[in-house]
């Protein structure tokens, strides 16, 4: 019998956080990693793994920022190094 053999994975996330006059908005990019121990669980036969969050990049943008420029903003930014990350809006 063989057992489950989970794989390594990461999710990522950004998030968004509008900001105006006092508070700038900020861009947070968070990894959610699935990563393999290299122990092995022999009651459930399973390769154990663990969850990883890494904050990867953490952007500040300047005050008063206007909203309409944000689209364009984001799209530069999620077609740089992180372009294969999924985007969330949250006010």
């Amino acid at each position: 019998m063989t057992g489950y053999r989970p794989r390594e994975q990461s999710i990522f996330h950004l998030g968004v956080d509008l900001g105006l006059r006092r508070d700038p908005t900020a861009l947070a990019l968070l990894e959610d990693a699935t990563r393999l121990t290299g122990e092995f669980d022999h009651v459930q036969y399973v390769s154990r793994t663990e969850r990883v969050l890494i904050l990867r990049d953490l952007q500040r943008l300047p005050l008063e920022t206007p909203y309409a420029d944000l689209p364009a903003y984001l799209e530069r930014y999620l077609e740089g190094p992180a372009s294969w990350v999924s985007a969330g809006v949250q006010a």
